[in-house]
C-alpha cells in the first residue's frame, strides 16, 4: 500500500495526514526487505507494478511483459485530488482538478519537498506536464455500455442485497 504522512507540513498544502492528499515522499518511501538480496542498486525505484516481475524471478519463473505505459524509471501515482509523477531527481505533484496548478520538486538538492522549482526548471516542468497528461489520456478506463444480467447474476445480487426486488427478466 502506501505509507503515511505524521504531521508534515508542506507549503501550499493541506496535509495532516494523506487521505488523497499529495503522495509525498513519507507516503512512497516504505521498506521492503527482500531476503535473499534480490536488487542490484538498492537506491532504485520499486514500484507496486514492479512486486509481481520480483515473485515471479524468486519462484524461478519468467517476467510478465511490461504492463502500461510507464519506464522503468518512472513513477506515477493517481490519488483522489493529485496526481504524482516522478522521473530521475524531479518529482511533480498536480492538482487533479487544476492540472496547471502543480509544484515540481528537485528531490536530490531538496528532499524535504519544501521548494517549488517550476520557473528555475522550466524545461523539466513542461515535460512532466506533457508526460502526466500522456498518462491520464493513456490509463483512462474506455467507455463502456451497459451490459446485460443473466438471470443467474441478477438473482445473486439480489440475494445479497445490490438490487431491489423488481421481477427479473424472464421470471413471472
Amino acid at each position: 500500500d502506501h505509507g503515511e504522512i505524521l504531521d508534515e507540513t508542506y507549503p501550499g498544502y493541506r496535509t495532516r495526514t494523506h487521505n488523497g492528499n499529495p503522495s509525498f515522499q513519507p507516503v512512497l518511501e516504505i521498506p521492503l526487505i527482500v531476503s535473499p538480496a534480490r536488487f542490484a542498486d538498492t537506491k532504485a525505484l520499486v514500484r507496486s507494478q514492479d512486486i509481481g516481475d520480483l515473485i515471479r524471478e524468486a519462484a524461478g519463473i519468467e517476467p510478465s511483459p511490461p504492463a502500461g505505459a510507464l519506464a522503468p524509471d518512472e513513477q506515477f501515482t493517481s490519488e483522489m485530488g493529485y496526481l504524482t509523477y516522478r522521473k530521475g531527481r524531479f518529482k511533480s505533484v498536480f492538482h487533479r482538478e487544476r492540472m496547471r496548478n502543480w509544484s515540481l520538486f528537485d528531490l536530490e538538492t531538496d528532499p524535504g519537498e519544501r521548494i517549488n522549482r517550476i520557473e528555475s526548471e522550466r524545461e523539466t516542468s513542461v515535460q512532466h506536464l506533457v508526460r502526466v497528461a500522456e498518462l491520464v489520456e493513456g490509463f483512462q478506463a474506455s467507455p463502456r455500455g451497459e451490459a446485460e444480467l443473466s438471470d443467474e447474476d441478477r438473482a445473486r445480487l439480489q440475494a445479497l442485497g445490490y438490487l431491489d426486488d423488481a421481477p427479473t427478466p424472464g421470471s413471472p
